[in-house]
C-alpha cells in the first residue's frame, strides 16, 4: 500500500492537472527551476556554517568549553557528560547525534544518561542551522529576537531533559 502512494499521487496530479487544461509538465519544471533558486541562494550559507561548525570542532574550543561548563552544570545538577550535547546540539544536529551515540554506548539507552539524551535529541533542534536555512531561503538580514527566543526555548528543551529523568523518573 505504502509503495503505491507516490505513484498514486503523481497520477492523480496529472489527471488534475488534465481536468483543469495545464499543462503539468510545465508547472513541475517551474517548480524544479525554482527549487534549484532556492538551493543557489542556500548554498553559500550553508557552507560557511558547516565550516564554522567543523572549525570549531577541529580547534579543540568545543573541548575546552565542556571543560569550563562542566562545572557550573555539574552545580546545577546536569551530569558534565552531557556537556558535549549542551554545546553541539545548536549548531551541529549529526555532531551532536554521535556524541548521543558515545554516551548511550559508555553508559547505556536505560541509564538516566542515555534517557536525558534520547529526550535532549528529540526535543530540540539545531537552532543555528535552521534559523540559516529558513531566513536565508525568506531573504531575512534581521534576525531581531528569533534567535534569542529559539536558543531560550534550547534551553529549556535540556533542562526539562534532566528534570524529566532525575525528578519525574521518566
Amino acid at each position: 500500500m505504502f509503495d503505491a502512494v507516490i505513484p498514486m499521487l503523481l497520477l492523480l496530479s496529472g489527471i488534475a492537472a488534465l481536468i483543469r487544461g495545464r499543462d503539468s509538465f510545465a508547472s513541475l519544471a517551474r517548480g524544479a527551476g525554482e527549487g534549484m533558486r532556492t538551493v543557489a541562494k542556500l548554498f553559500p550559507i550553508l557552507c560557511a556554517l558547516l565550516c564554522a561548525v567543523s572549525m570549531l570542532r577541529a580547534s579543540g574550543l568545543l573541548d575546552s568549553l565542556a571543560s569550563a561548563v562542566s562545572p557550573i552544570l555539574k552545580r546545577i545538577g546536569v551530569p558534565p557528560e552531557l556537556t558535549p550535547i549542551i554545546l553541539l546540539r545548536p549548531f551541529s544536529g549529526s555532531g551532536a547525534l554521535a556524541a548521543g551515540s558515545d554516551l548511550m554506548l559508555t553508559y547505556g539507552p536505560d541509564s538516566d544518561i542515555g534517557r536525558i539524551v534520547a529526550i535532549m535529541l528529540g526535543s530540540s533542534e539545531t537552532t543555528l542551522y535552521t534559523a540559516a536555512i529558513y531566513m536565508g531561503a525568506a531573504g531575512v538580514n534581521r534576525s531581531r529576537y528569533a534567535l534569542v527566543a529559539a536558543f531560550a526555548a534550547e534551553l529549556t528543551a535540556f533542562a526539562m531533559a534532566v528534570v524529566s529523568v532525575k525528578v519525574l523518573g521518566l
